[in-house]
């Protein structure tokens, strides 16, 4: 389960911030556009940041997704993923980052195999951390 988990949180993690100094859309994921719906569908007090509270809404919807995500690909529905089933989901999110992020999914995809294996994820997302900091506070 926590496998799935984190290579479905791998790939919303692993699109780079593309702001820019004035403010312009570079190529990529853009930064400020996930803090602005992450704002407009949690700052239930609209003061432009999330309280305590609506950061626990905002984890609470991020867990039902994932959980969501997850049963997507428990073809058998015994609550883990077996090794076909992660096989099938990575090859699911590989398709799907390499259609809406192309020139990201070549980067990540060291062997350039079209498919993400976890090695090449985890070596992504470590170079995230280390470009942006890891503002989480945990170290993977």
């Amino acid at each position: 389960m926590s496998k799935i988990i984190i290579l479905l949180a791998a790939t919303a993690l692993l699109l780079p911030a593309a702001e820019r100094a004035d403010g312009a859309k570079g190529k990529g994921h853009h930064r400020g556009e996930v803090r602005e719906k992450v704002l407009a569908k949690f700052d239930a007090d609209k003061d432009g940041k999330l309280s305590d509270t609506e950061k626990a809404a905002a984890k609470a919807a991020c867990k039902e997704r994932f959980a969501e995500k997850k049963a997507q690909f428990d073809a058998d529905q015994d609550g883990k993923l077996s090794e076909t089933e992660r096989a099938a989901a990575r090859a699911a999110i590989s398709a799907r980052m390499q259609e809406k992020h192309p020139e990201l999914f070549a980067k990540i995809d060291a062997n350039g195999d079209g498919t993400l294996s976890k090695e090449e994820c985890q070596a992504a997302r470590k170079q995230r951390h280390e470009r942006h900091g890891d503002k989480r506070g945990n170290a993977d």
